[in-house]
């Protein structure tokens, strides 16, 4: 189970379900609405966006973002500016990425970005945008 449109909802709950014994063994997961469904509200988990500037992104079944090798990809946390910045996280601990806020005029306001630049098997893992008041929603990303 997954949200059907990677980084606009958050993925809240368990995406395997089992019914045993006619019982389900968690609880119906759900998909929370993000900053582009609320108009930017401070008390909604960012969307995640991404775009790639050279080589082939998409969306497996899980709904992993999927890069191929030497692939750069920007992913933008959108959150708007006057509210403070947010912040990115990942797994992959011996790894730097470069964020900050977009450059161009139309986005600098509400575009904070994390990039892959040359994506190899190393940059699979997860990010996390993080707002001040504490916010979040995260992507998977795989590299083949």
């Amino acid at each position: 189970l997954r949200c059907e449109e990677v980084g606009l909802y958050k993925f809240i709950g368990n995406s395997e379900l089992q019914c045993k014994d006619g019982r389900w063994n968690y609880p119906f997961p759900k998909c929370e609405a993000t900053t582009l469904q609320t108009n930017f509200s401070q008390d909604s988990p960012p969307s995640i966006v991404y775009s790639v500037a050279s080589g082939d992104i998409g969306v497996n079944d899980e709904g992993e973002i999927v890069l191929t090798k030497g692939t750069i990809a920007h992913f933008d946390c959108l959150y708007s500016r006057q509210n403070g910045d947010p912040e990115w996280s990942w797994t992959m601990a011996q790894r730097q990425y470069p964020s900050g806020w977009a450059v161009n005029e139309d986005e600098r306001n509400w575009k904070f970005r994390v990039s892959i630049y040359y994506a190899n098997e190393l940059d699979s893992g997860e990010f996390k945008c993080i707002t001040p008041k504490g916010h979040h929603n995260s992507i998977r990303v795989i590299v083949k």
